[in-house]
Parts: C-alpha cells; sequence; structure tokens
C-alpha cells in the first residue's frame, strides 16, 4: 500500500534529516523534496515502481509527490532529508514537474556537502539554503532529466481536494468531475499513481487524519470520526482496526502513554 506522509507534506521552511541503517521504508509520496545520499555502502531505491541501486556517493533529488521507497541494509547507510520547496523556490519553479535521474557531486563540493548538509539534524538556516542550492546546481549539471511527469499535477490535486473535504461523502466520480477529468482516464490514472482503489486511498486518508486528532486527549472519538469523513462510529473502529490492528482507544492510549514516556525522558536530560 502506498502511504501519503502527512508530516511531510507541510509548508514554513518544514525540514528533517536522518541517517539511516538496516532501515526498509515502503513506497509513499509527501509534497516536499526529498534528497537522498549514500554514504557507505549501496542502497536500493523503488521510484514509480521501478527499482534501482545507489551506489556510495550518489544522490538523487525526489520532486513532491514522487512515490518512492528505498532499502538500507548490510553495512550501508544514507542520509536521507526532508525539506518544503521554500529552500529551493528558484529551482522548485523551473523544475518541480521533472525528476532528475540519480547523479553525483564533484569530490570537493561533496566534501562541503558533508560537512555542512549530510548530518541529522537543522543547519543553520541560510546555510542549508545555499547548500541544497549546491545540490541543485550539481543535479541539473549532473543528473538527467526522466520527463515531465504530468501525474504528479493530479497527484497534488487528488491530495489537496479530499484534504480539503475529507468530511464529505466523497466518491471517485465527484473528484473526477471537480478536477475536470473524465472519469475513465482519472480513474485509470489514480490506479497507476496510487496502486489501490478509491475507497481503500480515502480510508487510508481518513486513518491517517484520525491518527493525528487521536493525540489530542480533548477531542472525543465521536467529533474525530466526524471530521475524518466516517460515516459512523462502527464504520470507524473497523476501518482502524484494519489499518492498525488496535481500536482507537486503544491507539490513543498507547500515543499518549509513549508521548509522555518521550517527554519524562527529556526532561531527565535537561535536569
Amino acid at each position: 500500500m502506498i502511504k501519503h506522509q502527512t508530516d511531510n507534506s507541510q509548508k514554513n521552511f518544514h525540514y528533517n534529516a536522518y541517517i539511516y541503517k538496516n532501515t526498509v521504508w515502503n513506497s509513499h509520496f509527501h509534497s516536499c523534496y526529498e534528497l537522498i545520499y549514500v554514504m557507505e555502502g549501496e542502497i536500493t531505491l523503488l521510484l514509480d515502481g521501478k527499482r534501482e541501486t545507489l551506489q556510495k556517493s550518489e544522490l538523487i533529488l525526489l520532486s513532491p509527490y514522487t512515490v518512492h521507497g528505498f532499502t538500507v541494509d548490510g553495512d550501508s547507510r544514507a542520509w536521507v532529508g526532508v525539506f518544503s520547496d521554500e529552500y529551493i523556490a528558484t529551482f522548485a519553479t523551473t523544475n518541480q514537474e521533472l525528476q532528475f535521474s540519480k547523479f553525483r557531486c564533484d569530490p570537493a563540493l561533496e566534501a562541503h556537502l558533508r560537512q555542512q548538509l549530510f548530518f541529522e539534524g537543522q543547519p543553520e538556516h541560510y546555510l542549508c539554503i545555499s547548500a541544497l542550492y549546491a545540490v541543485c546546481h550539481a543535479c541539473v549539471n549532473g543528473a538527467e532529466p526522466l520527463g515531465t511527469r504530468a501525474n504528479r499535477k493530479l497527484v497534488n490535486e487528488i491530495v489537496s481536494y479530499i484534504a480539503e473535504h475529507l468530511e464529505s461523502d466523497l466518491s471517485m466520480g465527484d473528484l473526477a468531475r471537480h478536477l475536470g477529468y473524465e472519469y475513465h482516464y482519472f480513474s485509470s490514472v489514480f490506479h497507476q499513481c496510487f496502486g489501490m482503489d478509491f475507497k481503500k486511498f480515502l480510508n487510508r486518508f481518513r486513518y491517517e487524519r484520525a491518527c493525528t486528532l487521536l493525540l489530542d486527549r480533548d477531542c472525543d472519538v465521536t467529533e474525530i470520526y466526524r471530521a475524518c469523513g466516517f460515516s459512523g462510529l462502527r464504520n470507524f473502529n473497523r476501518v482502524f482496526k484494519e489499518q492498525s490492528g488496535c481500536t482507537p482507544s486503544e491507539y490513543r492510549k498507547r500515543a499518549l502513554k509513549k508521548d509522555a514516556f518521550v517527554q519524562e525522558n527529556a526532561e531527565k536530560k535537561k535536569t
């Protein structure tokens, strides 16, 4: 199942970066850019359903709404940074509909990026922008454009519309009409982009929204299922258990307990 990463579909200079080892990320997409750099060994990248290998020192800059996943195993390590398009606004305006192939930086730039960018956590703001533009320059000059992805625009339209109308009784026909597409074409492209039928995708989207709302202890479960567009409490419980293996109440209890544990440890570290 292809997952929409809502946490990585944010604006206002959203940024996160992690170094991965022995990790598998299944197919997913988000509205932010994603930069992958292989630090050691090699990784397997799944890009729009096709597999390829990235070797040490190779990079790939994934455009917004690209369906992708990757596997890092053995002694391999990969740095992965996710960031909103404000960081590279000029590049994004011109190239957002393009997907580029993998590429390499020259050794001097690679050494600079390892110092200024390729670590976990948030770099200094302007140094981060400078480093990411240096990556864009290397990408444009060293990578091959894989073609304009017209479907990416449609994915963006679909996700944006569903997010804004999640409380409504949505159907694929209504969505196709609203976005101005012929139904059979829209249905074909939808399955190509997301790899599942509309109902499953919508339930997944509603489940992800519910997970976020359940973290607010003051939000009643009845309010949550209505805000997410579920037809009733029974339907909400059924879909939620299919997705998570537990009921919404059990999920909230576990999530709040975990959050309290994390906060407690953070306070201990301060003292």
